[in-house]
């Protein structure tokens, strides 16, 4: 997903699937908890908190790698 398409997904709350390709499979989350930006060689750079279903911990991962879950 992009950087608008994950803004978009944290405000809609809506659940995700992130590609996890050492695990070779998609784990499924809740939601975007939070959007995280750092500066990375002087420029911003988007990180999306992921929730996982129980709520009792996150997963840091990079937009393109994540997308709306379809129900």
């Amino acid at each position: 997903m992009t950087d608008e398409e994950a803004k978009q997904a944290f405000l809609k709350q809506c659940s995700v699937v992130e590609r996890n390709r050492s695990a070779r499979s998609d784990i499924h989350y809740k939601c975007i908890s939070a959007l995280i930006y750092r500066l990375v060689n002087g420029k911003p750079a988007l990180s999306v908190e992921l929730a996982d279903r129980s709520t009792n911990s996150v997963t840091i991962a990079k937009p393109d790698t994540v997308r709306e879950e379809i129900s």
